[in-house]
C-alpha cells in the first residue's frame, strides 16, 4: 500500500467505505509557520478577529497545545483564513477545518475556538496534512530570511 495512506482515525465504517483514507498537504505544504502560545480562546479570537496576521503566524491556546491555527491566506492583503489542525502523538499534524476569521465577531470566534478544542471535529481528518518540522518557535523562526514576515 502507498506510504500516502494511513487507517482512518475514528470509528471504522464496516466495510462501507475504504479504511485507508489519503493524506493531502495543505494548500501551502511548503510554508513554515512561528507558533505562539496564547492564554485563552479569548484572547485568540480578539487576536485574530482585529488583526492582520503575516502569513507564517500561528497560534495554540495554553493547555490545548495540541491544537494548532495556523494562517492559511493566500495574500496579506486577503482574509484572515486559518487551518486548524490537531497534532496526534506520532508527531502527524492533520487539518480539520478552515476558519475565515475576518469575517467573524470576536464572540463567533471563541464560539468557534472552544468548539475545535472540545474535540468535536477529531474523527474528521480530511483537509490536509503537514511535516512536524514546519512548525517552529519565534525564535526558531528566520524573519529576515522569511518572505511572509512583515
Amino acid at each position: 500500500m502507498p506510504s500516502a495512506f494511513r487507517p482512518a482515525r475514528g470509528q471504522t465504517s464496516g466495510g462501507r467505505f475504504p479504511t485507508f483514507l489519503p493524506l493531502f498537504p495543505m494548500m501551502h505544504d511548503k510554508r513554515t509557520w512561528f507558533l505562539t502560545i496564547v492564554s485563552s480562546s479569548q484572547k485568540l479570537a480578539e487576536m485574530l478577529t482585529q488583526q492582520t496576521w503575516c502569513g507564517c503566524a500561528g497560534f495554540a491556546v495554553r493547555g490545548h497545545d495540541d491544537y494548532l491555527f495556523l494562517n492559511d491566506a493566500t495574500s496579506g492583503d486577503g482574509a484572515q483564513e486559518y487551518g486548524v489542525l490537531k497534532r496526534h502523538p506520532d508527531g502527524l499534524l492533520t487539518q480539520f477545518e478552515s476558519i475565515t476569521f475576518s469575517w467573524c465577531s470576536p464572540a463567533k470566534a471563541e464560539a468557534l475556538i472552544d468548539e475545535c478544542l472540545s474535540g468535536r471535529f477529531d474523527p474528521h481528518f480530511d483537509f490536509g496534512t503537514i511535516a512536524p518540522r514546519q512548525i517552529e518557535t519565534p525564535a526558531q523562526h528566520r524573519r529576515q530570511f522569511c518572505p511572509l514576515c512583515a
